[in-house]
């Protein structure tokens, strides 16, 4: 979710209050202190829940994609890079 502070956009967590400048930065904060146990978009709770995030990303969910890109390592896979750019674009 986009956030406008004092003239300068934020990305606020979907898990918590935390507001990053940068995307890069929302990314880095997920991963190191939220444990995802289900799909925060549509609540699936399976084994694999970055393969589910995957699937759903490749169908052209925007919002799975955006957790997916928050929530995979960028350099796992050229999936995971191309949805990292996509998402990226629609930041910038």
């Amino acid at each position: 979710m986009l956030v406008w502070r004092a003239e300068r956009v934020t990305l606020k967590c979907p898990f918590c209050d935390f507001e990053a400048r940068h995307f890069i930065s929302l990314k880095v904060h997920v991963r190191k202190v939220h444990l995802i146990k289900c799909c925060p978009v549509c609540g699936y709770n399976g084994k694999n829940i970055l393969r589910h995030l995957a699937e759903r990303s490749r169908a052209g969910d925007i919002e799975h994609k955006i957790a997916y890109s928050l929530l995979s390592k960028t350099s796992t896979s050229k999936f995971a890079r191309k949805v990292f750019n996509e998402v990226m674009d629609v930041f910038e």
